[in-house]
């Protein structure tokens, strides 16, 4: 199981240095980095260290610190043994021997009956199920099948230790636990985390670093777990405190370990840290929507026009705002967007700490220069640089802008051109960042998604030509039908005509008028009508 307090992970000590305080006496339960016990041993005058019986006494430690090998079951009996200050940063797995059946839930209650009332207890529990486990072969339900008290959840864990008597005042989200690159964020600043704010932007520097291999990228999972609320479910694992606050955001940049804090939603993130990182960071970063979310949306919505205003935008602003010698790599999710101008905001790549020395053309790109070409300049390779990354972040989701045969060259040079860089750039740019073998995978497979068009078009055309085929054999057939139909008419028309002319239907409609004597009333009326219609027909002659 990953531990939070191994040297690898270096947020851990300063996430407690900013929340432990100084007490009397502290207990240290399980053998934790020797980082976080010189901190411990620090904060207080009297440490215990406890282990179990069956693990290894540590090489040296603090002259303030004690060893001791003891069951947890016999000190949570004595009311002497109760200390201020407890912490379990390993969490509770390794406070008794391995194979023993405890549920976590009573080995949470043997650590609280450890802490004073009022004291502060530091708490760790491995997130056994991160959702980032979905894109490596998924989820091992394991641990929580055979112990159902165990948290699955950042809230399991702050319940648990409220129903032991220890509120929790912060829950720490712990990112790459196992990886130099790592981070943590409060429960509170996770909660109102926006796709592509700060936190995000941390949390999907971490999970890029992760060398594990997933079929999932990191920014897309990293936006999913922000806009559904669950970025909790994305940490490795979660540490509580119960009577401290720490910053709400920690991180590491080039092996030094920098915070950030935000008084209250939308305000500026205030930074600090390791003086030597903190030097060369921005000490406010607006809390704004990155250029590249901001592009996102253009795309989503098709304003094709906005896109390119921006484009066209970002272009004026690296020519006029950068420093000329600038040679470090552009990223759109870095810039931000306030108001209607961009800010830089900070890079968390290694190399932000140092100057990064400009790398000049090798003779191979020159020879492949046309003779007589105009060279680009650094703000339009940098300009290159970031849309080419941009192309490749958002691949298969411009579709509903650009055709779908436009890869990302394609896109490339087209931004390019929205950017102001003039199209003799453009081509050369392309020309010069594309080796041979490279054009001819890309021909290759614009080959083979024309191939497959051309495919789905002709499986088109053929279900189309059958589908005319029945409507033309439904028309046929209608035709049919109504050209019987007018025949029967026509020959009920002919005999109707010859009924009427026959001796026989004169002779009855002879009698018919005749037994009209015999019914004065209907004879009159009969009259009226007719000598009506005979009126009506005079007035309209006139």
């Amino acid at each position: 199981m990953p531990d939070p307090a191994a040297p690898t992970y270096a947020v851990a000590p300063a996430l407690l240095r900013d929340v432990l305080p100084r007490v009397e006496s502290a207990y240290v339960l399980g053998l934790p980095s020797p980082e976080v016990l010189k901190l411990v041993a620090e904060r207080s005058r009297a440490t215990t260290l406890l282990l179990a019986w069956d693990d290894k006494e540590p090489a040296e430690l603090p002259e303030s610190v004690t060893l001791e090998h003891a069951d947890l079951r016999d000190l949570a009996g004595r009311a002497d043994a109760r200390r201020p200050l407890v912490l379990a940063p390993r969490g509770l797995d390794v406070l008794l021997p391995a194979g023993d059946p405890t549920p976590w839930a009573d080995r949470l209650d043997l650590v609280a009956a450890l802490t004073t009332t009022g004291g502060t207890l530091l708490t760790y529990c491995h997130n056994d199920a991160p959702l980032g486990a979905l894109g490596r072969g998924g989820i091992d339900w394991t641990p929580a099948d055979e112990d159902p008290t165990r948290p699955v959840a950042a809230s399991d864990l702050a319940a648990a230790l409220a129903r032991v008597g220890h509120p929790v005042t912060t829950v720490h989200l712990l990112y790459g636990v196992a990886s130099r690159t790592a981070a943590a964020v409060s429960d509170t600043c996770a909660a109102r985390t926006r796709a592509g704010s700060l936190p995000a932007q941390v949390v999907e520097h971490v999970a890029a670093a992760d060398p594990a291999p997933t079929s999932v990228p990191a920014s897309q999972l990293v936006t999913t777990a922000v806009r559904t609320r669950q970025l909790s479910q994305l940490a490795d694992g979660w540490l509580t405190l119960s009577g401290g606050r720490g910053r709400d955001l920690y991180w590491t940049v080039d092996g030094a370990v920098v915070w950030a804090d935000q008084e209250a939603a939308g305000a500026d993130w205030v930074l600090g840290g390791d003086a030597t990182a903190a030097a060369v960071l921005p000490q406010r970063v607006p809390d704004s929507d990155t250029v590249e979310r901001h592009l996102l949306q253009q795309v989503a919505r098709g304003d094709l026009e906005t896109f390119r205003r921006t484009a066209e935008r970002l272009g004026h602003w690296v020519r006029s705002s950068a420093d000329p010698g600038e040679t470090r790599e552009l990223r759109w999710d870095e810039v931000r967007l306030v108001g209607t101008e961009f800010s830089r905001g900070i890079a968390l790549r290694a190399e932000l700490v140092g100057e990064v020395p400009a790398t000049p053309d090798s003779d191979e790109d020159t020879d492949r220069e046309p003779q007589g070409a105009i060279a680009p300049t650094t703000s339009e390779r940098r300009l290159a640089g970031a849309w080419a990354r941009f192309a490749e972040r958002v691949e298969g989701s411009t579709d509903g802008m650009w055709p779908t045969l436009f890869d990302r060259h394609d896109l490339t040079s087209l931004w390019l051109s929205m950017s102001g860089v003039s199209p003799e750039a453009v081509a050369l740019m392309a020309t010069s960042t594309t080796e041979p073998d490279e054009d001819a995978a890309i021909g290759a497979g614009r080959a083979a998604a024309l191939a497959d068009r051309i495919a789905l078009l002709t499986e088109t055309l053929d279900a189309r030509d059958e589908q005319l085929r029945v409507r033309e054999a439904r028309i046929r057939s209608l035709r049919a039908q109504a050209l019987g139909a007018s025949r029967n008419r026509d020959k009920a028309l002919r005999r109707l005509s010859e009924l009427r002319g026959s001796r026989t239907y004169r002779l009855a409609n002879q009698f018919r008028r005749a037994s009209l004597l015999a019914r004065p009333r209907v004879l009159a009326k009969g009259v009226a009508r007719r000598a009506e219609s005979k009126v009506r027909a005079v007035r309209r002659m006139r």
